[in-house]
């Protein structure tokens, strides 16, 4: 059966900016293009343009929690907006907290904290809700507040997300960035890259950015342009034909449907010209495992590959014989590049 490969299309960008408060991190959220503020923080009135939210803040967590699920339940009123901010996730997460307590005791200790399965499943209604709001398809800002947390063996601290539990594995896995707010020479800064100071998520290779004035034509429009521009990058770099995706298909295509030695060469020199590294090792791994699979081996001393001798083996070990061949193939392929 061949594979049919797709390519991907840039539908919508999901953001988490975090840092510490008063930086203006729910002004910013708000200059994205259109967006409905589901606000758990209760903080819109401090933005620099703020907007009438959505807020749950009923008399038991229960009908808090309850709102937002009737809210997520409104598709036709949420297709107006294009972009959906939420304000802050560890508020998310104190929320569904709350509620559990009041619906679940049982997942509690007597102090009040989870237990193990209450944190399973606080992770899990944590996914839900992630889940529900991805559907929408719409461009989604999520803010978190800023926690230190103590690098190990030492007295530095780095910047993490405020979420507890595993439910920042959602944003780590499913989010296109991670952004974090900094303050450099009195200005306010917007950076995405991954660093021992804090943590980030850059998957386009985007700029730091200032961030302008809030009183400057435009600061209203700042993160809807940004989000504009992460767009056009991922677009730019899918209708690249030298990028991962154009160059893995049809090479793997080729690798698939080889049968001789020369032709393993000539795919393996066309593997030599791929300039990214971890497609370089995927094909190298299909190569090598195609050869096993045809009894071809790898001679660094030509170097090329040739037709290795056929050796009777007992019924139940050629599979494992096969994962060496391919194993073993590809630590001389490296060694002869």
């Amino acid at each position: 059966m061949t594979l049919e490969f797709n390519t991907p299309q840039v539908r919508n960008i999901k953001i988490m900016i975090f840092g510490e408060g008063g930086l203006g991190k729910t002004s910013l959220a708000l200059t994205s293009f259109n967006p409905l503020l589901l606000d758990f923080n209760r903080g819109v009135h401090r933005a620099s343009y703020p907007l009438q939210p959505i807020t749950f803040n009923e008399l038991s967590a229960k009908e808090s929690w309850n709102k937002v699920l009737r809210t997520l339940a409104s598709k036709e009123d949420i297709e107006q907006y294009n972009s959906i901010v939420i304000d802050t996730y560890g508020d998310v997460l104190e929320l569904i907290i709350d509620c559990l307590f009041e619906t679940k005791p049982k997942l509690f200790m007597s102090q009040g904290k989870p237990k193990e399965n209450g944190w399973g499943e606080i992770k899990a209604e944590s996914g839900r809700f992630m889940k529900a709001i991805k559907l929408f398809q719409k461009d989604v800002v999520v803010i978190a507040h800023n926690n230190y947390v103590k690098r190990n063996r030492t007295e530095d601290y780095k910047s993490y997300p405020d979420i507890v539990g595993s439910s920042k594995k959602i944003f780590e896995r499913d989010f296109d960035l991670i952004g974090y707010i900094t303050l450099k020479e009195n200005k306010r800064i917007l950076c995405f890259d991954h660093s021992e100071d804090a943590m980030g998520k850059n998957s386009i290779e985007l700029p730091e950015y200032i961030i302008p004035d809030h009183k400057s034509d435009s600061y209203p429009t700042f993160l809807s342009e940004v989000i504009e521009d992460v767009k056009h990058r991922f677009k730019a770099r899918l209708e690249d034909k030298s990028s991962p995706i154009e160059i893995y298909g049809p090479l793997k295509k080729e690798i698939d449907t080889a049968t001789e030695p020369h032709e393993l060469d000539t795919l393996l020199d066309k593997i030599k010209e791929v300039k990214y590294d971890y497609t370089v090792r995927m094909l190298k791994n299909a190569l090598s495992k195609r050869a096993a699979a045809l009894q071809i081996k790898y001679n660094i001393n030509l170097p090329g590959f040739e037709i290795q001798d056929k050796q009777g083996s007992k019924e139940g070990k050629s599979e494992t014989k096969s994962a060496n061949s391919a194993e073993e193939t590809i630590k001389k392929i490296d060694q002869n590049n």
